[in-house]
């Protein structure tokens, strides 16, 4: 683009104008390379053609591009529509993002709104990119997610039906604070009007629709003043199932860096040299997958758990050992070893 072309100009302009809520007219004629007289007409011009564009003076003025109903108030330039098509392809593609259908349907419909020059190269993304699934997350209803979003940015409560993890169900009166997602599970951190207290709920087991009440709430300050560290200690102190306690030769520094997606308030220090891990998790399968997460980031020092989680390991352990060492197994069971340690392979990505 060169200064002299209005249109591409025009077009620099909404991009700038679409990545951040404010820009003053001095900002978007040196990203521009014009004067700020030239700002204005190309304001102008972009208002003749649907977008609403406000300005005001003075020394905090500037422009501010509002979305409108005339026109999609999305535009995107070639990097930014890779990177959103890339994103939905993931997201597609992989089951632990619980969007699956919803994020296939958005990247087919994308194509008919990005700007003629970059639909090419959004489009090779889409027809070649593949996602290989890694697992398979709680689905959630991304309605319920916007509704309970403007509940917390409103500052109004909400009533919804809830399944706790022992499946029993009740109603609840809730004034919504956050949602928080951990390991791709949705949270709503929200203060429980009946019980007097802060709770928090998965989405995914928010049972039929959402209302709203029509109340206010009180604004108040979520424990400790930060809900991903509420969110973290209640995860924390949440019982499972299936238990195991780990001790590693690394510093706790060192395990939580090696292991992104553990829970830092499962991790304590013995000394400057090692740590203790405690993991927990609903079924067996989980917690070995974890066991063996640990194990592949540090040496074992010592590992302490149930005889339920003992023998299960241990039973695992052997298969592998007689694997490892070609011992002479049966058809039948060789056939049944191999399928079940391959399919835990493809689980674990």
């Amino acid at each position: 683009m060169t200064t002299e072309d209005p249109t591409g100009r025009a077009l620099a302009l909404l991009s700038l104008l679409t990545g951040r809520s404010h820009w003053s007219g001095e900002e978007l004629a040196h990203r521009l390379g014009v004067t700020t007289r030239t700002v204005r007409r190309d304001v102008d011009r972009l208002r003749r053609l649907g977008y609403r564009i406000d300005s005001s003076a003075g020394t905090d003025g500037g422009y501010t591009l509002r979305a409108g109903a005339a026109v999609p108030p999305l535009f995107l330039d070639a990097d930014e529509a890779v990177a959103v098509v890339t994103a939905l392809v993931a997201a597609g593609g992989d089951q632990t993002t619980g969007m699956v259908d919803v994020s296939t349907r958005a990247l087919a419909k994308l194509h008919h709104v990005l700007p003629t020059s970059v639909q090419g190269r959004a489009e090779a993304v889409r027809r070649v990119a593949r996602t290989a699934p890694i697992g398979r997350a709680p689905a959630v209803d991304p309605a319920r997610i916007a509704t309970l979003a403007e509940a917390c940015r409103d500052g109004v409560a909400v009533r919804f039906g809830y399944v706790a993890r022992d499946g029993r169900s009740s109603g609840r009166r809730v004034e919504p604070s956050v949602l928080v997602t951990v390991r791709r599970v949705w949270y709503l951190v929200a203060y429980d009007v009946d019980r007097d207290d802060w709770r928090m709920f998965r989405v995914d087991r928010i049972d039929g629709d959402v209302e709203r009440t029509g109340h206010g709430v009180a604004r108040r300050t979520v424990p400790g003043g930060d809900p991903l560290a509420f969110v973290g200690a209640s995860l924390a102190e949440m019982p499972y199932e299936h238990t195991v306690e780990v001790d590693v030769a690394a510093s706790r520094d060192d395990a939580l860096g090696a292991l992104r997606g553990l829970n830092p308030r499962r991790v304590d220090a013995l000394d400057a040299t090692s740590c203790r891990i405690r993991l927990g998790a609903a079924d067996l399968p989980e917690l070995t997958r974890q066991v063996v997460d640990v194990i592949e980031a540090a040496p074992v020092r010592a590992m302490r758990a149930p005889t339920v989680v003992s023998d299960h390991l241990a039973a695992i352990a052997n298969e592998l050992t007689e694997l490892v060492r070609g011992d002479p197994l049966t058809n039948g069971g060789e056939s049944e070893r191999t399928t079940r340690h391959t399919g835990s392979r493809a689980r674990r990505g």
